[in-house]
């Protein structure tokens, strides 16, 4: 077992004030000493009472919050100083064993870089709604084709993050995406676990399952684009890329052009061949949905790169005489 690490909770909590607190208590409510974990928040609001409470848990709070989601998490991993941090939005509540599970996982597993925890659903009041959500084994897993992301459910190593702090305020939307990828793109271990350490509250308040996913998968890719090219990193943009123009053809025909950027992205990579099978899947469904807008040079500058595992369903047909 090697050092054990000092945690840091990280609450987002933007403008919305009526759940805030009982987030906090969750984590105040942890069988780990407070002594191992700090509790960090960051909100877009004052409030007497409220404020009033998090001085009385010592809490690090931070009133100024960025307006984007982005920018909202990278001052608070900036304001963090625990070598692992678990995010908890302000509307959703820890098990009291969950900050001890975390610290002996991340202990045991010197290079693990992400973690993602089951969880079980509450109503507005705390009461359980259904069982807990099932999860697979508890084993190294590769999430590239499970969407079932929590932001909530999801620590990781501070060191994973560093080097995208900057980039981050420009990800306006999809926060446990942008998680997830950027810690496969840096090639980190990474570990999901079935065992329900996260409340996740439904209300009529919470954000909308109807989020443009296309969105934030570009942003997020803009941003892995940054990091030096690796296995892991193109196969994560290749995985984000597919998923982002499956999305833009199921969406506005004007998102036809972003897609065919994703695709000009996945060309300059140079390494389509290294490909794991998983984002060869989502690569090439995307690819047949995008193929009415491919034109003849990018379907042969694809097939000179020796892809041999791309369809042949996606040359485009010829267009008048």
């Amino acid at each position: 077992m090697s050092e054990t690490p000092f945690l840091s909770v990280l609450i987002t909590a933007y403008r919305r004030k009526e759940y805030l607190l009982r987030a906090v208590r969750s984590v105040q409510a942890q069988t780990l000493p407070r002594s191992e974990f700090e509790i960090v928040v960051i909100k877009a609001f004052t409030d007497a009472a409220i404020d009033q409470e998090l001085a009385a848990a010592d809490c690090h709070v931070l009133d100024d919050c960025p307006e984007s989601i982005g920018g909202m998490m990278s001052a608070g991993f900036r304001a963090c100083r625990g070598e692992v941090v678990s995010v908890l939005d302000d509307d959703d509540e820890f098990e009291p064993e969950k900050l001890r599970f975390v610290r002996d996982t991340f202990a045991h597993r010197p290079g693990l870089g992400y973690l993602h925890n089951g969880l079980r659903l509450i109503d507005e009041q705390g009461a359980p709604v259904g069982p807990a959500d099932p999860k697979p084994g508890d084993r190294a897993y590769d999430m590239s084709h499970d969407e079932g992301f929590c932001t909530s459910c999801i620590s990781v190593r501070r060191t994973t993050m560093e080097r995208v702090l900057d980039r981050w305020p420009s990800v306006t939307k999809g926060e446990d995406t942008f998680l997830d990828h950027v810690s496969r793109a840096t090639g980190a271990a990474r570990l999901v676990s079935p065992t329900p350490l996260t409340r996740y509250r439904v209300h009529p308040t919470m954000s909308s399952s109807t989020t443009n996913f296309a969105a934030a998968y570009l942003a997020t890719a803009k941003v892995i684009l940054t990091l030096p090219r690796s296995p892991a990193r193109d196969s994560s943009l290749a995985v984000l890329l597919g998923r982002y123009m499956s999305a833009a053809v199921r969406g506005r025909s004007s998102d036809r052009g972003g897609a065919l950027w994703a695709l000009s992205q996945l060309l300059r990579s140079g390494h389509l061949t290294e490909l794991k099978p998983d984002a060869r899947e989502i690569f090439c469904g995307a690819l047949i949905g995008v193929s009415p807008g491919l034109s003849a040079t990018t379907y042969r500058a694809l097939r000179r790169g020796d892809v041999d595992w791309l369809p042949p369903a996606t040359a485009p047909r010829p267009r008048g005489p």
